[in-house]
């Protein structure tokens, strides 16, 4: 299974940010390659939907600059896996919405204490 396979069946954010955060532990596994990532992006822990949002764009200018380099294939790679993350964060984060918008309409609403029954 890939890794983005693994991320667009995940559960829980928590299971995205584990599995996202695994995946960037593993770029210090490309030298020299690594080098051509951000820092930020290889950074860790992560801090939300919006960091995430933040490195995926860092690497969409990066992968301009390496347009004719094996690097190119890496930053690819790292903007497939932070694109994929990113969809299912959000796709998990609407759900949680609905689920709570739906909850609070579906309960009674408590009534006053003293109010007749």
């Amino acid at each position: 299974m890939k890794i983005t396979e693994a991320i667009n069946i995940a559960d829980t954010e928590h299971v995205v940010y584990f599995l996202l955060t695994a995946y960037v532990e593993t770029l210090h596994y490309y030298d020299p390659l690594r080098s051509s990532l951000p820092e930020h992006v290889k950074r860790l822990p992560m801090a939300g939907i919006s960091d995430v949002s933040e490195r995926l764009r860092a690497l969409r200018t990066a992968i301009e600059q390496y347009a004719k380099s094996q690097a190119r294939l890496l930053i690819e790679e790292v903007v497939e896996v932070f694109s994929t993350a990113l969809q299912r964060l959000s796709a998990l984060q609407k759900t949680h919405q609905f689920v709570s918008s739906w909850l609070s309409l579906s309960l009674p609403s408590p009534q006053p204490q003293g109010a007749a029954r």
